[in-house]
């Protein structure tokens, strides 16, 4: 509660005059309620309260006919600095779960690795437009083995596969563009399909010695791999094959499985580890790195 006494040094006797406080009600009256006596002294100058220096005058209920002539904003005015803090500890747990939630980074210049060395697994045709045939084996789509026969980089031995730091994205597109890698849908006859994305996903550009497998980056271990139409994304031909990738590399990493065979067993036939992989590779237990 704020007083405002207005001083007269003429009149040192002040009267009594009883001293009343308002207090709000729930429907936005005012109830006055009458406390103890408080001295008043009477003012014999001319100017207004408003303008005698050092005194300020408050009218509690002024101030609230201006909040609610505010309308609703002034409520949220009111409020703004528990906002604040609710808005801080958002984004604050924002960025802690982003930061449990992120991969580490990978330096990949700790690894003795060129991202753009290949070796062909077989000899390789220059190839032209439409002179590429999509095969089958076991009734899925393998590669035209004279257009991709697959290709590995020789600097990506075993202990850099096992390595836990390693990431798939320091080799991946440096040997080649995405212009070039488009170019197969050509030699292959296949047209680039609309919305290729997500769940809308047909096709898909696939190393055929899968990069956590010591794959290359060239255009002789890509190929494009569709289809089937009108299933899930999950029974996509490339999805299966992701399977058997990620089956073959945890077999190499933990020893099971030579490298050199598993790389040229996927270029010459991956469909033949395809009911292993499914049998092997459920949840998480075969993740790529």
């Amino acid at each position: 509660m704020r007083l405002s006494l207005m001083c007269n040094r003429g009149n040192p006797v002040p009267n009594v005059l009883p001293l009343q406080r308002r207090y709000p009600l729930p429907n936005g009256s005012e109830k006055p309620r009458t406390y103890a006596s408080a001295p008043q002294v009477p003012v014999t100058h001319s100017r207004p309260p408003d303008a005698m220096p050092g005194i300020r005058r408050h009218n509690y209920s002024d101030s609230r006919k201006r909040y609610a002539s505010a309308g609703p904003a002034s409520s949220w005015m009111e409020q703004r600095p528990r906002i604040r803090v609710w808005v801080a500890l958002a984004v604050q747990g924002a960025g802690l779960w982003s930061v449990v939630l992120a991969a580490p980074p990978t330096n990949c210049s700790n690894f003795d690795i060129n991202a753009k060395s290949t070796q062909a697994l077989g000899e390789v045709e220059a190839p032209r437009a439409g002179g590429c045939n999509t095969q089958l084996k076991s009734g899925y789509p393998v590669p035209d083995p004279k257009c991709t026969p697959g290709a590995v980089n020789p600097t990506l031995t075993v202990d850099v596969l096992r390595n836990p730091e390693f990431r798939t994205s320091c080799v991946r597109d440096n040997a080649t563009s995405a212009t070039q890698k488009a170019n197969t849908y050509v030699w292959y006859s296949i047209n680039h399909p609309d919305h290729n994305q997500g769940v809308m996903q047909v096709c898909e550009l696939d190393h055929l010695v899968s990069l956590e497998l010591g794959g290359a980056d060239s255009l002789d271990n890509i190929w494009p791999q569709c289809g089937p139409p009108n299933v899930v994304l999950r029974e996509r031909y490339f999805k299966e094959k992701d399977a058997v990738e990620n089956y073959l590399a945890k077999q190499v990493r933990d020893g099971v499985m030579d490298l050199k065979d598993a790389q040229h067993g996927i270029a010459e036939d991956w469909t033949q580890y395809r009911e292993e992989a499914l049998k092997a590779c459920t949840g998480s237990k075969c993740n790529a790195p």
